[in-house]
C-alpha cells in the first residue's frame, strides 16, 4: 500500500508533464483514480480489520482515516465532482477539473503516508548522519528532483539543456535567482510554478517541512530528532519545538498571502487584472519573502510594469527584511507586542529583548541606512532626477542586496564604488534563522568585536554588557575566513576558464552567488558549461553554509583532544 501514492504521483507528472492525446489522458486518469480508490478503501479496510485505534491524537485520524475517505469517496463521485465544479459536463474545463482532482487525490494520499515514513526516515538516516550531510544530501535531492521536474516537455516553450535545468533548480531551491534562460519566455506555467515551488521547499528545507507534517498529523519523533531540528530552527526550548516549528509556517504562508494580496489591488490593474495579475502577485510575493529574486518579468522590476510602481516595491522590499530578519527575531518580536499589549505585563522585566535580538535589530537598520547612504553618495545607475532614483534607488538597493536578488536598474551600470558595496552588502547578507544567505548579520558583527577585542587588549569579546563566548567568535572567524577563500577560488577558477570576463563583474557574480542573491551585471548567459558549475557548487554551498558543507565530508566525527602539547612561539607582524 506505501508504493500507491507513488504510483499516483507519477501518473499526475505524466499527466501535466506530457504532451499527451485525448484518449491517453482519459486513460491516466482512469487509472489515477482506480489507484486513488484502492489506496482509500486498503487503509479503511486495514483499519478495520487488522489495527484498529492506534493513533495518538485526533490528528493521526485526520490524516489517516480523514484523507483516506476524502480520497476514496471523490474517487467514486470523481465525474459528479468534476461537473459540479465547472459547471458543465463535457469540454476541455471539466477535463482540467479532473486533471485537478486527481491531482489533489494523490496529495493527500502522499500527506497521509507520512506517519509511516517519519519513523522510518529518523531511524534509517536521521539518527545515523551528521546534521551537514542530512542538510547536503536533502537539498541535493530537492534539486534533483527539480531538475527533473523542469526537463518535461510541458515545463518549458522550448525544451532546455539539462546543465540549464540543473543551474535553474539550483537557483531556486537555494533561493538565490540567478538565471541562465529567462524565466518569463522560456518556461510555461507548469515550470513557473515548479521554479516557485522549488523556491518554497528550499526556502523552509525538506527536513523542517517532512517535522511540520509529522506534527499536523500528530506523529511524535525522537529526542535525537529534536535536537537536529532545535539547531537547524536556533530554538533552545524543546518542549515549544512544536508550536514554534507551526508558527514559523504560518508566519511565512501568512505574510507570503498578505503580501499577494497588497500586490494584487496595488499592482493588478497595471498588470492587466484577472488570473495573469494574480499568478505574478503571488510569484513575486513569495519570492521576495523567500529571498528568491525570481520574477515573472524579463527585464525583473526594472521591466515598465513595476519600475515606476513604488508602492509596489515598498511591499516588496518589506517582504524582503521581513523574510532576512531571521524566524527567532520575528518570534521573540511578537512574543514582546503580545506582551505589551497586555497592561498586566507591560512594567514585567520578562519582555527584555534578547542580546541576539537587539544585535540584530540594529544591524539591519545599520546596513540598510549605511548601505543607502554610502550608495547614494557612490551613484546609481538611474539619473537622480528620475522617480526611482537617487535615494529610492540606493534604498532599494541596499535591501535587495541583502539577499533577494530584484532590481529596480542595470546591475552592470553602477559606478564602480556603488558596484564594492553592493558586494559588501551581498557578502554580509541577512541574518541566521531565516531564508537570508550571506555571511550573516551575526557573523560579520562577531568578526569585528573580536577584532576590537584584539586592538583594545581585552581578554573576551563584550557587547551590551555581555561575553560571548569563544566557541562562537571562532566560529564567526572560520565561517568569514572559508568564505572569503571559497569566493577568491571560485573567482579566480571562473577567470581561468573564460579568460575575456572581467574581474569585477565575476567578482560580482559570485558573491552575489555564494550570498544567494541573485544580483548580476549581465555575466549570467555568458558563462560556459564548466562555468555554471562553479557557480552551481557556490550557490548550493552558500545554501547550506559552508561549515556544514565541510562537515558533511568528514567521514569521522570529530573527537576531542584531551591532551594539550607544550607551546612555542610564532612571529606575527
Amino acid at each position: 500500500m506505501t508504493f500507491l501514492p507513488l504510483v499516483g504521483v507519477g501518473l499526475i507528472l505524466a499527466l501535466i508533464g506530457w504532451p499527451l492525446s485525448a484518449d491517453s489522458e482519459t486513460l491516466l486518469i482512469a487509472v489515477s483514480r482506480i489507484v486513488a480508490g484502492v489506496y482509500g478503501a486498503a487503509v479503511w479496510l486495514r483499519w478495520i480489520l487488522i489495527e484498529g485505534p492506534h493513533w495518538q491524537s485526533w490528528r493521526g485520524y485526520v490524516f489517516g482515516l480523514g484523507f483516506a475517505l476524502i480520497i476514496l469517496l471523490s474517487a467514486i463521485f470523481e465525474n459528479s465532482i468534476g461537473s459540479l465544479l465547472s459547471g458543465q459536463a463535457e469540454g476541455g474545463q471539466f477535463h482540467t477539473w479532473l486533471i485537478a482532482l486527481a491531482a489533489l487525490q494523490q496529495i493527500l494520499a502522499l500527506m497521509s503516508r507520512f506517519s509511516d515514513w517519519i519513523p522510518v526516515f529518523e531511524n534509517s538516516f536521521l539518527s545515523r548522519a551528521s546534521p551537514g550531510l542530512v542538510l547536503v544530501s536533502t537539498f541535493l535531492l530537492l534539486i534533483g528532483m527539480g531538475t527533473a521536474l523542469l526537463k518535461m516537455p510541458n515545463a518549458t516553450v522550448d525544451s532546455v539543456s539539462w546543465v540549464d535545468a540543473l543551474f535553474t533548480s539550483t537557483s531556486a531551491v537555494c533561493v538565490t535567482g540567478l538565471i541562465v534562460v529567462d524565466t518569463a519566455t522560456a518556461f510555461t506555467p507548469l515550470g513557473q510554478g515548479i521554479i516557485l515551488l522549488l523556491i518554497q521547499l528550499g526556502a523552509f528545507g525538506f527536513v523542517t517541512l517532512t517535522f511540520f507534517l509529522a506534527v499536523l498529523s500528530g506523529q511524535g519523533f525522537s529526542v535525537s530528532s529534536r535536537v537536529f531540528l532545535g539547531d537547524l530552527l536556533s530554538v533552545e526550548n524543546m518542549r515549544t519545538l512544536s508550536t514554534t516549528l507551526i508558527t514559523i509556517v504560518g508566519l511565512t504562508v501568512g505574510f507570503e498571502i498578505l503580501g499577494a494580496i497588497g500586490l494584487y489591488f496595488l499592482w493588478g490593474p497595471a498588470l492587466g487584472g484577472g488570473e495573469g495579475a494574480l499568478w505574478d502577485s503571488v510569484f513575486h510575493s513569495i519570492s521576495a519573502f523567500c529571498n528568491a529574486g525570481f520574477s515573472t518579468f524579463s527585464d525583473g522590476l526594472a521591466d515598465e510594469r513595476a519600475v515606476y510602481a513604488l508602492d509596489v516595491q515598498a511591499i516588496l522590499m518589506a517582504l524582503i527584511v521581513l523574510g532576512g530578519i531571521g524566524f527567532p527575531v520575528l518570534l521573540e518580536v511578537i512574543r514582546l507586542l503580545r506582551r505589551m499589549m497586555r497592561p498586566s505585563e507591560r512594567h514585567r522585566r520578562g519582555h527584555m529583548i534578547t542580546l541576539h535580538t537587539r544585535l540584530v535589530l540594529m544591524l539591519t537598520l545599520l546596513l540598510i541606512g549605511g548601505g543607502a547612504l554610502l550608495l547614494w553618495a557612490g551613484g546609481g545607475a538611474r539619473s537622480p532626477s528620475d522617480p526611482t532614483g537617487g535615494a529610492w534607488e540606493a534604498l532599494f538597493n541596499s535591501i535587495t542586496a541583502r539577499t533577494a536578488g530584484f532590481n529596480i536598474s542595470d546591475m552592470s551600470a553602477l559606478p564602480a564604488s556603488s558596484t564594492a558595496i553592493m558586494i559588501l552588502l551581498m557578502f554580509i547578507g541577512g541574518s541566521p534563522g531565516g531564508i537570508a544567505g550571506g555571511i550573516k548579520t551575526t557573523t560579520f558583527a562577531m568578526a569585528i568585536l573580536n577584532l576590537g577585542r584584539i586592538l583594545l587588549g581585552r581578554r573576551d569579546v563584550q557587547m551590551f554588557g555581555r561575553r560571548i563566548e569563544d566557541i562562537v567568535t571562532n566560529r564567526a572567524f572560520a565561517v568569514v575566513l572559508i568564505s572569503i577563500l571559497w569566493v577568491f577560488f571560485a573567482t579566480t577558477l571562473i577567470l581561468f576558464l573564460q579568460p575575456e570576463l572581467t574581474m569585477m563583474d565575476t567578482l560580482f557574480e559570485c558573491v552575489s552567488a555564494f550570498a544567494t542573491v541573485g544580483l548580476s551585471r549581465g555575466l549570467t548567459g555568458e558563462l560556459t558549461g564548466l562555468s555554471k558549475f562553479v557557480i552551481i557548487l557556490t550557490m548550493f554551498v552558500g545554501r547550506i553554509g559552508v561549515l556544514n558543507f565541510f562537515f558533511s565530508m568528514l567521514l569521522v566525527k570529530p573527537q576531542p583532544v584531551c591532551l594539550r602539547y607544550p607551546r612555542e612561539r610564532i612571529i606575527i607582524e
